[in-house]
């Protein structure tokens, strides 16, 4: 198990990098990874188990297609996340700054390559919806002018047969 201690560095006045100064603390942990590995890996295991069951989800026909594939990409995109969180949190070990950092900024950027499809993905759904709701729309207006003509066809026999009942009164 890891272990976190309180190291006090106090002597010649020089911190690590040739800064001057007094006595530092510094809270480091002594060895191993962020996460312990018996809680991370399975975690990050089950959670690229469900995103699979996801994206085999979308596969069914009446996922549009484009939709299917852009959601299929994020989807996979998402599983590569999950493994990397788990090896950035609980195989990497603290104490290797550069494995460290390398590590999560592979996971951000592959978190804003997810956000960035999923964007696409809400500018495609409000496209859809906007065309949806102007069909609706023209259907309705078709409707209504149809109600108008029939109306004023009925309208018309109805004057008509009143003044014919006029003339022969």
């Amino acid at each position: 198990m890891s272990e976190l201690s309180l190291q006090l560095v106090a002597g010649s006045g020089m911190l690590p990098g040739g800064t001057l100064g007094g006595a530092w603390l510094t809270l480091a942990q002594d060895a191993g990874p962020a996460v312990p590995a018996a809680l991370g890996l399975p975690l990050a295991g089950l959670g690229m188990l469900l995103l699979a069951g996801y994206v085999l989800s979308l596969q069914r026909p009446e996922v549009p297609p484009t939709r299917r594939r852009l959601r299929t990409a994020s989807g996979v995109l998402m599983m590569i996340l999950m493994g990397l969180l788990g090896f950035a949190s609980s195989v990497v070990p603290t104490h290797d700054r550069r494995l460290m950092v390398l590590s999560w900024l592979v996971v951000v950027i592959v978190l804003g390559v997810v956000v960035l499809l999923a964007c696409v993905d809400i500018v495609l759904t409000l496209g859809d919806a906007l065309r949806a709701r102007g069909a609706q729309r023209r259907e309705i207006a078709q409707e209504l002018r149809r109600g108008r003509t029939a109306a004023q066809r009925a309208d018309g026999r109805a004057a008509g047969e009143a003044s014919g009942q006029g003339a022969d009164a």
